[in-house]
């Protein structure tokens, strides 16, 4: 994005404000808002002491709510969609982001090491669901850094059978025009590379996941639920998207599927969401 300091506040000085008992309004968040033309996004920035302010969260009373007071309604309530973007760390910012986040989407790269992370997440996002946001939902799991090696090809089969269709079917591939990118400060998008090309499918993909889940964020519209042959009425549909979801990520096999195939439909915004299939319905 090419972003030169300009005199006007970054999002690690916001979070600094915090730390220093100055709580952050409305017209600063605001003016620490920027406007890229090539992009033609806005965006707030970071910078290099974003780690050490992680730092000085740690003391903070309430340190897990610090962005969700940042980004208010009044700040970012123009805008259709807010990504936040994190670093590769289950650290104080992590549980900021889930904490003032709807959605979740999880970036895995295919590698070994980053498979065995994904389970440390699965264990944070609960833990913020249950304690500090539980409208927090998953939208899905995407790979990344994907190439054609055996190691690549096995955690895609791994993550496919855990998170069925919740695993996007875009993928994004390992490539150095990522790195080349951002140091020119051009949008992969508007290279016209391959890799700018598996962003905009993702784009394309994580808004129709979230048209069709647009129903399901409803919290008053009550649901049905039938698994393993016991029907429940919920009538608040988030509570039950957080139990399935929580079951889905501590199960496995047959088991899984049950838990994963309900969660799917909630998001779906269905109002009776079963683990039996048609067939099975139409026998009984």
């Amino acid at each position: 994005l090419k972003y030169e300091p300009d005199g006007n506040p970054t999002m690690t000085q916001l979070i600094m404000s915090f730390y220093a008992g100055n709580p952050v309004t409305a017209e600063t968040a605001q003016k620490a808002i920027r406007h890229s033309e090539t992009a033609g996004v806005d965006y707030i920035p970071a910078d290099i002491n974003l780690a050490n302010a992680e730092t000085l969260m740690v003391t903070m009373i309430s340190k897990e709510h610090i962005l969700r007071r940042i980004l208010t309604e009044d700040v970012v309530g123009a805008y259709d969609f807010v990504l936040i973007d994190c670093l590769p760390s289950l650290g104080t910012l992590l549980i900021n982001a889930l904490t003032a986040a709807d959605r979740v989407l999880i970036p895995v790269q295919t590698q070994k090491f980053s498979m065995d992370g994904l389970q440390s997440l699965e264990a944070l996002t609960q833990l913020v669901r249950a304690n500090t946001n539980p409208k927090l939902n998953l939208i899905g799991v995407l790979p990344t850094m994907v190439d054609r090696t055996k190691v690549s090809r096995t955690a895609i089969e791994t993550l496919n059978e855990k998170y069925g269709d919740m695993l996007f079917r875009t993928s994004i591939s390992k490539s150095i025009e990522a790195a080349k990118s951002s140091e020119n400060g051009t949008p992969l998008c508007l290279t016209g590379h391959k890799l700018g090309q598996e962003y905009d499918e993702l784009a394309q993909e994580a808004f129709k996941m979230l048209s069709m889940s647009e129903l399901a964020m409803n919290p008053n519209r009550k649901v049905t639920t039938k698994c393993y042959g016991e029907v429940k009425e919920w009538d608040d549909r988030e509570e039950a998207q957080a139990y399935f979801l929580e079951a889905m990520m501590n199960s496995d096999g047959a088991e899984h599927d049950r838990y994963s195939g309900i969660y799917i439909q909630l998001q779906n915004g269905l109002d009776y969401c079963t683990d039996e299939d048609d067939d099975e319905e139409d026998e009984s």
